[in-house]
Parts: structure tokens; C-alpha cells; sequence
């Protein structure tokens, strides 16, 4: 009598076992369905699809110094510094060079920008200093992603209003060229922290300056500048600000220098 419900206990177990067996194995079921997803989805060539690197990935990567050694590269190149090499022409199979983001033709002797380099729409710096270029061609205003241009020391007389298509520029150089004035357009550079435009022919700096909220170093030392706008003492979010070599009256800079007390004014 003890043992007689025995049979119907164990047939009840029978019964619900393996179903309580079954959810047990379900969560592993789905995590490996889950893993193999995952596996599927990795790219095949992460270095490719990356074409914009940050600030630390284009630091660290690899830096070639001949066109035919980049063109010749098995690997992504990013980065080309041909500078001070004199050449005088950039060879054109730099245009096979599509994932660069920086390109330094610095101190080559070049008269003009290459056209070659209209292509590579990924630069994020050019560096086109030391050269002996008289105009920058439109092409050059279309990078969309350019945050760094220099074209100091070449012999500039003037800069296309198109400079304002290039927004996200951080840093614009235009020292030691033959600027007699700049056009109110770069004033939409709203992005821009560093200006350079220091040993030119400037007479003055047009009012709006301030439109560049975001400028924390504003060289203009050895101009013609007889003045300067008083909406400079409005922007307290300078670090530097550049004014020896030009006459300008000491009233002036003791105005700015009250305005600006956090400014580090050199005159």
C-alpha cells in the first residue's frame, strides 16, 4: 500500500523531465545561434571601409615619402609627406592614392596646386607651404572633410570668397604671402581656432570678426594694420593674439588689453 501511487509518479516525472530539459537547453540554443551572427557580420577589411581616421589613428599610421612607394604599398595609405623635396611636379599616380587624409607637397618649388590631388576627397590636412603658388584653384575649396590648410609663404595676392565652403576647418595659414586684404567669407569658418595671417600686406581687418566664436590664436604681426575693430575686445575666448610690427596706436592695445586681461597680447 505504501508503494502504490509509485508508478504514477515515476510516468508524471517521464512527462515533465524532458520538457524541463528541453528549456534548459534553449538560452545555449539561441546563444550560439547569436555568436554565429556576430562571427558573420565581422568586416573582411576593416582598414579599407575606414577611410577617415582620427587625430590618434592618422598620428600612428604609417608615413610614406615617395609616390611610387605609396602607389607600390599593398596597405591603405593615409598619409604622404613629401616634403622639401624639391620636385617641382607631383608625379599623377598620386590620384590612385584615394584613402589619403593628410598630404604634405611642402617646399617642392610647385607654381601651381596639382590638379592630380582633385580627387582625394577624403584629406583632412594639405599642406601646400614654401611654395610658389599665385592662386588656389576651386577644387581645393570642395574637400568636404579639410579641418587644416596651409598655404603660407607662396605668393598669394588675394583668396577666393569659395574659402567659406571649406566648414570644417580648424586651422587656416596664409602667412608670408601678398594679402592686401581678406574677404568677409572667412568669416563663416565657424569651426576655425588657429588664423594665420602674419606677414602680408593687410591695411585692416574688416568688421564680423567675431562671427569666429570658436578662434583661440589670431596671428596678424607684421601687417600695415593702422587700426583694428573693436569687436576684437569681444572675443574672450582668445588664447594669442598677434600685433607687433604693425602701427598701430598704444591706446588701441590698451583697450584690448583691458577687454582681453585672460588674452596673451603680443605688440
Amino acid at each position: 500500500m505504501k508503494y502504490r501511487h509509485l508508478p504514477n509518479i515515476i510516468c508524471a516525472l517521464t512527462m515533465v523531465l524532458p520538457a524541463c530539459s528541453q528549456q534548459a537547453k534553449e538560452p545555449q540554443a539561441e546563444m550560439a545561434a547569436h555568436d554565429t551572427v556576430q562571427v558573420v557580420e565581422m568586416p573582411q577589411k576593416p582598414a579599407r571601409e575606414k577611410a577617415l581616421l582620427d587625430r590618434l589613428s592618422l598620428y600612428r599610421a604609417s608615413r610614406y615619402e615617395s609616390v611610387a612607394d605609396a602607389v607600390a604599398s599593398p596597405d591603405t595609405v593615409y598619409k604622404l609627406v613629401l616634403y622639401g623635396q624639391k620636385l617641382g611636379r607631383i608625379a599623377p599616380e598620386i590620384a590612385e592614392l584615394a584613402f589619403l587624409n593628410s598630404l604634405d607637397l611642402a617646399f617642392n618649388e610647385l607654381t601651381e596646386v596639382p590638379l592630380y590631388i582633385s580627387g582625394l576627397q577624403y584629406l583632412q590636412g594639405l599642406y601646400l607651404n614654401g611654395n610658389l603658388i599665385e592662386d588656389v584653384p576651386s577644387f581645393v575649396f570642395d574637400y568636404p572633410y579639410l579641418s587644416s590648410l596651409d598655404i603660407s609663404e607662396n605668393h598669394l595676392s588675394g583668396i577666393s570668397p569659395e574659402i567659406q565652403l571649406l566648414t570644417e576647418l580648424t586651422v587656416l595659414n596664409l602667412r608670408a604671402n601678398k594679402l592686401t586684404e581678406i574677404p568677409v567669407e572667412i568669416y563663416q569658418l565657424r569651426q576655425l581656432k588657429s588664423l594665420h595671417l602674419d606677414h602680408n600686406q593687410l591695411t585692416e581687418i574688416p568688421e564680423g570678426i567675431t562671427s569666429l566664436s570658436n578662434l583661440t590664436n589670431l596671428r596678424l604681426e607684421q601687417n600695415q594694420l593702422t587700426d583694428i575693430p573693436d569687436e576684437l575686445g569681444y572675443m574672450v575666448q582668445l588664447k594669442e593674439l598677434w600685433l607687433q610690427g604693425n602701427p598701430i596706436p598704444l591706446k588701441k592695445i590698451s583697450y584690448l588689453k583691458a577687454k582681453l586681461p585672460s588674452t596673451r597680447i603680443r605688440f
